[in-house]
């Protein structure tokens, strides 16, 4: 939490989410000038449509990355161990693939590996 930097609430008043400050303060400047102009050279604009691109892709990523980490985990609470081991590889293939295309730092990736299958090998000896 952090004091509100917009004047939107009283002084010394904690604000409770500081982006929606924020938001506000772009909305008005929004309605001010009518349109929030990007950098005017071709380079910059060029640069500007790249990186959209990139999110987008890299959202994607992510998001088959964490569908597939939620669905081996689900399988492992259910119980469903041979169901397990197949998600289990699929979201590998995923963080591999995903720390392969940069969208993941390697580490990170290795991380999470190793939490699925240290989850899945508790589950395994439980049994």
């Amino acid at each position: 939490m952090a004091i509100c930097p917009s004047g939107r609430f009283p002084a010394g008043f904690v604000c409770p989410s500081l982006s929606f400050c924020r938001s506000v303060r772009f909305n008005l400047l929004f309605l001010l000038l009518g349109e929030i102009r990007l950098a005017s050279h071709k380079s910059a604009l060029k640069a500007h449509r790249q990186s959209l691109k990139r999110r987008a892709r890299n959202r994607m990523v992510k998001g088959h990355v964490r569908g597939a980490i939620k669905r081996t985990r689900a399988a492992i609470a259910a119980g469903d161990l041979t169901a397990a081991q197949t998600l289990l590889r699929e979201a590998v293939s995923h963080l591999d693939r995903a720390a392969k295309k940069g969208v993941l730092h390697p580490n990170n990736a290795a991380r999470r590996k190793s939490r699925l299958m240290k989850l899945l090998n508790r589950a395994a000896a439980g049994r």
